[in-house]
C-alpha cells in the first residue's frame, strides 16, 4: 500500500515534465525534462524501499541499485542546463563562461557519474539491505552501503557545486525571465537534496523525500510556465508591433497593395487602393471587384486572369488595366500579380502603380514629335504648293474672262473651288508648322458666336438642325485673335452638324465660370464617339469623316491652347452626343 502511493507520488515530475516536453520542444524544455524523469526514477527507488510486502529483499536491494541512477544522473544534467544557459548569451559571455563549462567537462562528468553508477550495483556501492521497524512510521528497507559508496557522496557533492555555479551564472543572465526561472529551478534542487540528505540519515522520515521532490517539481512547474507565459506574451507584442509596423508601411506606400484569397475577395488591402474607390479599408475586405466596379468586360478579363493564375497556368507581372476611380476620372494601372502559397492556399498578392501621367506624358511627347515632324513637312513643302498654285488660279481666273472659254465656265468654276480647297488646306498647313504674325485684340465672343451661327445657319438648315445660342446677360470679352477663334468656332459647329444625318439641334452656351474664365459649350446630338476615337482627336491627319483632312481638329488644339492659353475638352457617349467645352482665360493674355 505504501509502496504504491508513494509510486503514484513519484509520477508526478514524470508527469509535469511530459507536459512541457508536449508544449515547446527546444533543447532548454528537453534538458528540464531530463532532470524531472531522473527525479522521477530517485522517488521510485525510494518507494521501493517501503514495498517490503511485496518484494523480498533481494529482489528490492537489485532494484534500489538500479534505481540510483536517477540520483547520481542529476549531476552531469544539472551542469548541462547550466551550458545551455550560457549558450543563451552573447559571444563575449560566451567565451569568458566556456572556459569553465564546455563539452568536455560535460563529457568527463557524464563519464564519471556512469562510474559511480557502476560501482553502486556492486557490493562495494550497496552491500545489502536491512529492515527497519518503527512504531510512528511504516516498515521499510534501508540500504546498507559498501566501502565505496563515497563515490556516490562526491557524486552529490559534485551536484551542490553545479548549484552554486548555477546561481552565479543565473545572476549574469541578461534575460530577466531565464534569469527568474534558473534562480527558482536552483532553489527547488537545492531543496530536494537537503530534503534527501535529511531523510537519507533518518533525520526526517524516508518517504518525506518523496514529497519534498513533488513540492519542488510544482516550482518548477510554475516557474517555467510563468517564464514561457511571459515569453509568449512578448512575442505577441512583437508579433503584434510588426503587423502594425508592416500595417503602416504599407498605408503609407503610394502603390496600391492588395491580396486576394482563392474566392478572389480582398482579405488585405491599403489606404492608397481604398483611396482610389473612394472607401474605407474595412468595406473593401471581404468585397470581389464587380462590388464597386461596374465594367463587366473588364471584370471579366480580370477574374478570367486570376483564375489561372490561381491554378498555376501563369503569373502575371506589371501589365497596365483600366481603373475608374472614386472621381469617376479613368486611370491606369500597371498591375504586378503572384500567387502566393501559404498554410494550404494559394492567395494573390497585387501591386499596382498609377502609370496614367507617365502615360499621358508618353502620349503628349510623341503627339509632340509627330507635330514637330508635321510642322518641319507642312513648312517645307506649303510654300512650294502655293506659289505655282498662285499661276494656276490667275490662269483660271484669266481663262474665265475668255469669250471661247465661257461654254466651259462650269468645268473651270469647280477647278477654282477646289484650288481654293487645296489653298485652304495650305494655309492649315502654315498654321501648323509656325506661329503665326498675329494682332492681340479684346474680342466679343457672344459676337463673334453669333457671326458663326449666321454663317452656319444655311448648312444647318439643308441637314434640318436647329442653332441655338445660350447665355447671361454679361460680357465675355478676351484678348486674342478673332479670326483664328471664328476659325476654331466654325470647324467645331461644322463637325456638330456632320455628326447629325437625320438632323437635330446643335446647342452652344457661353457662362461664366467662378476663376473668373469663360467656357463656351457646343453640344450636339449626333452618333457620338467612342473612348478610343476620343483619345485620338487632335492628332494630325486623324479623322472620321470620308473627306475630311484630320487638320481641323489639330488647328484648333493649337489656336486655343498655343495662342489662347486655353483649353478644349470633349465629352461623348456613342449614340448619345458630344459636347466640347473650350475654356478661355477672360484676362489679357
Amino acid at each position: 500500500m505504501y509502496f504504491t502511493v508513494l509510486g503514484l507520488v513519484s509520477l508526478i515530475p514524470l508527469l509535469l515534465g511530459m507536459i512541457i516536453y508536449m508544449n515547446e520542444k527546444t533543447i532548454l524544455s528537453r534538458a528540464i525534462v531530463y532532470f524531472l524523469i531522473m527525479l522521477f526514477i530517485w522517488q521510485i527507488d525510494v518507494a521501493l524501499l517501503y514495498g517490503t510486502d511485496l518484494f523480498s529483499m533481494e529482489t528490492a536491494e537489485t532494484l534500489f541499485q538500479i534505481g540510483r541512477f536517477g540520483s547520481i544522473m542529476i549531476m552531469p544534467i544539472l551542469f548541462y542546463f547550466m551550458y545551455l544557459m550560457i549558450n543563451q548569451e552573447n559571444e563575449a559571455e560566451k567565451k569568458q563562461w566556456f572556459r569553465f563549462i564546455n563539452i568536455k567537462i560535460l563529457i568527463m562528468l557524464i563519464i564519471w557519474s556512469l562510474a559511480v553508477f557502476a560501482i553502486n550495483l556492486t557490493s562495494y556501492g550497496v552491500s545489502g539491505l536491512k529492515m527497519i521497524k518503527d512504531d510512528f512510521f511504516p516498515d521499510h528497507y534501508y540500504p546498507v552501503f559498501g566501502p565505496l559508496n563515497w563515490t556516490y557522496y562526491l557524486n552529490v557533492f559534485f551536484v551542490f557545486i553545479n548549484i552554486i555555479m548555477l546561481i552565479v551564472v543565473s545572476k549574469k543572465l541578461t534575460n530577466k525571465d531565464l534569469r527568474s526561472f534558473s534562480i527558482f529551478f536552483c532553489t527547488s534542487i537545492l531543496f530536494v537534496f537537503f530534503n534527501g540528505i535529511l531523510s537519507g540519515y533518518q533525520v526526517v522520515p524516508l518517504f518525506l523525500s518523496s514529497f519534498g521532490s513533488v513540492l519542488s517539481t510544482f516550482i518548477i512547474f510554475m516557474a517555467y510556465f510563468n517564464m514561457h507565459s511571459k515569453r509568449i506574451q512578448l512575442m505577441n507584442r512583437d508579433l503584434r508591433d510588426q503587423k502594425d509596423f508592416l500595417h503602416k508601411v504599407m498605408d503609407l506606400n503610394p502603390s496600391y497593395i492588395y491580396v486576394k484569397n482563392h474566392e478572389l475577395k480582398f482579405v488585405l488591402i491599403n489606404k492608397a487602393m481604398s483611396a482610389l474607390y473612394g472607401k474605407e479599408v474595412h468595406e473593401l475586405i471581404g468585397k470581389i471587384d464587380s462590388d464597386f466596379n461596374n465594367q463587366p468586360d473588364q471584370i471579366k478579363k480580370i477574374r478570367d486572369e486570376e483564375l489561372r493564375i490561381l491554378a498555376g497556368e501563369t503569373e502575371k507581372w506589371a501589365e497596365p488595366e483600366l481603373a475608374i476611380d472614386s472621381a469617376g476620372n479613368t486611370r491606369w494601372i500597371e498591375v504586378t500579380k503572384i500567387p502566393v502559397r501559404l498554410e494550404g492556399e494559394t492567395y494573390i498578392l497585387c501591386i499596382g502603380n498609377d502609370v496614367t501621367q507617365k502615360k499621358r506624358d508618353a502620349e503628349v511627347i510623341l503627339k509632340t514629335e509627330k507635330m514637330s515632324v508635321i510642322g518641319e513637312l507642312a513648312a517645307s513643302i506649303a510654300h512650294e504648293i502655293r506659289n505655282p498654285l498662285t499661276s494656276i488660279k490667275g490662269f483660271v481666273q484669266f481663262l474665265q474672262e475668255d469669250e471661247l472659254m465661257k461654254q466651259r465656265g462650269e468645268h473651270l468654276r469647280v477647278m477654282s473651288e477646289e484650288i481654293d480647297r487645296i489653298n485652304e488646306v495650305v494655309g492649315e498647313l502654315l498654321l501648323i508648322a509656325k506661329p503665326q504674325m498675329q494682332t492681340v485684340l479684346s474680342v466679343d465672343l457672344k459676337a463673334v458666336i453669333e457671326d458663326v451661327l449666321t454663317l452656319m445657319k444655311s448648312s444647318a438648315l439643308q441637314n434640318n438642325i436647329s442653332l441655338v445660342l445660350n447665355h447671361e446677360a454679361d460680357l465675355f470679352k478676351v484678348s486674342g485673335n478673332k479670326n483664328h477663334l471664328k476659325q476654331v468656332f466654325i470647324n467645331l459647329v461644322k463637325n456638330a452638324i456632320e455628326s447629325m444625318p437625320d438632323g437635330g439641334t446643335v446647342e452652344t452656351a457661353i457662362e461664366r465660370l467662378a476663376d473668373g474664365s469663360i467656357r463656351i459649350s457646343i453640344s450636339d446630338e449626333g452618333i457620338g464617339l467612342s473612348q478610343e476615337r476620343m483619345e485620338k482627336l487632335g492628332e494630325p491627319f486623324y479623322t472620321t469623316k470620308d473627306k475630311g483632312t484630320g487638320l481641323g481638329l489639330t488647328v484648333c488644339y493649337k489656336i486655343i491652347r498655343e495662342e489662347h492659353a486655353g483649353e478644349i475638352l470633349f465629352e461623348s457617349e456613342e449614340g448619345r452626343g458630344t459636347t466640347v467645352h473650350i475654356i478661355l482665360p477672360a484676362e489679357s493674355i
